[in-house]
């Protein structure tokens, strides 16, 4: 049975290295697509591929995303999560393998992981995962808790269109596993019936973690086009949030945040043995 690490790419390049890190040993293969467009269909350089040789010690299957756009920015999100299957089909898995879907600063606990495999069964499940805002040590206690990995056996995962075209839908593949994990309504609106089982101790989500100038790069690119108002993708509005451990978006994401002291317990181990490697991660007081 090999263990394949499902991830939408955009420029995380210090949380990848973490990730990768930290399900060393555990992971067989990452799996991972990037597309040469943003959820907002601007133009985007290929990291991943551009730093590519500061991964080689990892077993990384890369697949570049066609950059479709479908005219609205969840749409483009959902082909290019859905688009991974391709990378995935690729490495011919068996029905029984299992598989991690999770977005790159969605970082699985590496004990966690290994501890539920032992005894997986075929029901999909969902890790429980800290969750952290501008800085790995800036913990948001209002909203702890974040549904992140997914993780399932491949056979579980349906594709009834093989047109990519038709991919851009939250109903179907890879997409419809990471709805249901969050017990998203089905089209239509009613209760999901398929919300997943959560798994605690899942790991952390490290949201906003690259700096004034990278949140300003995710505010134009990803789907919540709500957030990218002048209003708030600014320099000084995102500083001044930073300094005072206050939501982007207080109206509607009215989170709040604490800074905590990073040790063993509640940090991925290759960063507390890494500090001062990750320190411009770190939000200082």
């Amino acid at each position: 049975m090999k263990i394949f690490d499902c991830l939408l790419f955009n420029n995380e390049l210090d949380l990848l290295e973490i990730r990768c890190n930290e399900l060393k040993g555990v992971v067989d293969v990452h799996v991972l697509c990037e597309s040469k467009i943003t959820f907002t269909a601007l133009n985007k350089p290929l990291n991943f591929k551009e730093n590519q040789r500061k991964f080689n010690d990892f077993n990384i299957s890369y697949k570049e995303t066609p950059p479709l756009n479908f005219g609205w920015s969840w749409g483009n999100e959902w082909f290019q999560r859905n688009y991974i299957y391709e990378n995935l089909l690729s490495l011919n898995p068996e029905p029984d393998d299992i598989v991690l879907l999770s977005d790159t600063d969605e970082i699985p606990n590496k004990d966690t992981l290994v501890n539920l495999i032992k005894n997986f069964s075929d029901n999909s499940v969902v890790l429980l995962q800290d969750f952290f805002h501008y800085g790995i040590n800036c913990f948001c206690y209002s909203y702890p808790i974040w549904h992140g990995t997914v993780v399932t056996r491949f056979k579980n995962i349906k594709y009834p269109f093989s047109d990519i075209f038709n991919w851009s839908s939250r109903e179907i593949g890879l997409q419809a596993l990471r709805e249901n994990s969050r017990g998203t309504p089905k089209a239509g609106g009613g209760k999901n019936d398929d919300a997943y089982p959560e798994i605690s101790n899942g790991g952390w989500h490290y949201t906003y973690c690259f700096g004034v100038k990278g949140i300003q790069e995710k505010l134009r690119s990803y789907s919540h086009s709500e957030m990218n108002a002048p209003e708030i993708n600014n320099t000084n509005y995102i500083e001044s949030k930073i300094k005072t451990l206050k939501s982007l978006n207080p109206q509607t994401q009215d989170w709040k945040f604490k800074l905590i002291d990073l040790n063993k317990e509640n940090t991925p181990e290759y960063i507390i043995k890494n500090l001062e490697k990750f320190n411009h991660l770190i939000i200082k007081e």
